[in-house]
């Protein structure tokens, strides 16, 4: 099954099967295991308002990775602004003095930044762009995180 679908790919609206993967460091890990992502991103979310830091937010994904057994693989850096320039302020992954600086209204950022850098396996990256809004954010292209998984 697995080779059909590295073969032919999945098809959209397809859900992925839970597949299994050896890693170069003689572990093993499953697609499922990769699930803490879409809930490190749906715990950070609401969090998402004026006023709050980078820094916030990067806590709650760092506890989000942690609950899930991933705190060692995560990048620093849930998100940064998108405007002129490709990552622009807050951009606490090139600046980390940027933890320190509060979302405003009508700012456009990212979340979904810190990538899951796994050795030997790969990594997960998915980052969406929102508006924040006086009362929180607004997802400006909604896509699926992550597929469902079958298995």
């Amino acid at each position: 099954m697995l080779a059909e679908l590295l073969r032919t790919g999945l098809p959209p609206g397809r859900q992925a099967p839970d597949f299994e993967l050896p890693t170069t460091t003689g572990t093993r890990m499953r697609l499922s295991d990769l699930r803490g992502h879409r809930e490190l991103i749906e715990e950070v979310r609401p969090a998402m308002r004026p006023g709050a830091t980078v820094g916030d937010l990067d806590d709650l994904a760092t506890g989000a990775r942690a609950r899930h057994g991933l705190a060692e693989f995560g990048v620093y850096g849930i998100g940064h602004g998108i405007g002129l320039r490709f990552e622009e302020l807050p951009a606490s992954t090139i600046i980390p003095a940027h933890r320190n600086f509060p979302l405003q209204e009508g700012m456009t950022v990212t979340i979904g930044h810190p990538v899951l850098a796994i050795p030997g396996f790969g990594g997960v990256r998915f980052e969406d762009v929102y508006r924040v809004t006086p009362s929180g954010v607004e997802i400006l292209w909604p896509y699926p995180i992550l597929p469902d998984l079958v298995g």
